[in-house]
């Protein structure tokens, strides 16, 4: 790539509102996708360059944009705005983005996310050097002068987005922590169980065993399409019990959100697969989990249990079971995503930041530093 730090390009008076190019040493181009067919023709571009990337690559797909955008599109005065950067016309940026306009004709650019706490995810090519992709978003936000504010819900620490965004010096906040497991110690279940603390490791075996007792099955990976489709809706539906349950309004609720990851759920191909993982007694449900996948890395998703089997700690046993699925894979890590539980805390070995981040942008308040 030879766009990089050490030799920036140098930018124009007066960027253009949505596209052209940057003047100078590199020919440096930039597009706004504004609509659905500007995402069929930009996804071979786009494809190819996610294809560089590793287990963060999942949520860069031109699928989970698709998917985003569907969430948002009814929305009024909601406009699709997905920044896409070229160097001598291959693409090695993409911001997938939407534009929200007010009255007062200004409008805020915030992140095209599934409205659920979901990693938000930024396409760059791995030879992209982050300082020089801050630099150019950053001329990018400046362009125009009806622009609030950028907005983004969810930046996991060690991300290409953390990257650029730590680059272009916009301030972070942490909302919450994603836990972790490192697999790559372990070759097998028994060693990981070995390096267990010893008390640890007798609770789970003694939890195993008396819901061995109870009637429960090993562990089942729900293989079947329509089979697998049911269980996922089975998680769904004790999680909005639970909600319920506890008079809390949730991003959970809506049945768009189910839908949502139903349907990201169900498109796979080689690199990218779903898991459903169910724990049960014959015919009596004790806990399920949907789990995504990529390049070694698992992603808890979700995961619900029957309150009648609670006393057995079917969410503890569950997470424990999910590693031993994962280490059965040769996989080299279980990521339990954004928040975090009793279980998850008891196994993770790395916890990373979860950050929002909000960069106002009308003049006078810009809280980024533009380009030079």
């Amino acid at each position: 790539m030879s766009l990089d730090a050490a030799d920036p390009p140098r930018m124009a008076q007066a960027p253009p509102r949505e596209h052209g190019r940057i003047e100078g040493d590199h020919d440096i181009t930039f597009e706004v996708i504004s609509d659905e067919n500007g995402l069929e023709r930009v996804a071979p571009e786009w494809t190819a360059v996610n294809a560089l990337i590793g287990p963060e690559g999942f949520f860069t797909r031109m699928e989970l944009v698709r998917a985003n955008w569907a969430r948002h599109r009814k929305d009024p005065r909601t406009f699709l705005n997905v920044l896409v950067i070229r160097d001598r016309g291959r693409l090695v940026f993409g911001a997938p983005m939407l534009r929200r306009r007010d009255r007062l004709g200004t409008h805020v650019l915030q992140w095209l996310d599934s409205r659920t706490p979901f990693y938000d995810g930024l396409l760059v090519d791995p030879g992209m050097d982050p300082t020089a992709a801050a630099r150019l978003f950053t001329y990018y936000l400046e362009a125009s002068w009806t622009r609030r504010a950028l907005k983004i819900a969810y930046v996991l620490e060690g991300t290409a987005l953390h990257r650029v965004l730590v680059a272009a010096g916009f301030r972070l906040t942490q909302r919450t922590v994603a836990p972790c497991v490192d697999l790559t110690v372990y070759e097998t279940w028994d060693a990981y169980l070995a390096a267990m603390p010893a008390s640890r490791r007798q609770q789970y075996r003694n939890l195993s065993r008396r819901l061995g007792k109870a009637g429960a099955g090993p562990l089942h990976i729900v293989t079947d399409p329509d089979e697998r489709r049911l269980e996922i809706a089975r998680i769904f539906s004790r999680k909005r019990e639970w909600v319920k349950e506890h008079d809390l309004p949730d991003w959970i609720v809506p049945p768009e959100t189910e839908a949502w990851f139903q349907w990201v759920a169900a498109r796979e191909d080689a690199r990218n697969r779903t898991h459903v993982l169910r724990l049960a007694a014959g015919d009596e449900w004790i806990a399920s989990s949907l789990c995504l996948e990529r390049d070694g890395t698992i992603f808890s998703s979700k995961m619900a249990f029957n309150p009648a089997w609670e006393r057995f700690s079917p969410g503890w046993v569950l997470t424990l079971e999910k590693i031993r699925f994962a280490i059965g894979r040769q996989l080299s890590s279980v990521d339990f995503m954004i928040g975090r539980t009793p279980w998850k805390d008891r196994v993770a070995d790395q916890f990373r930041s979860s950050f929002a981040c909000r960069v106002n942008l009308l003049p006078g308040r810009r809280s980024l530093r533009l380009p030079r």
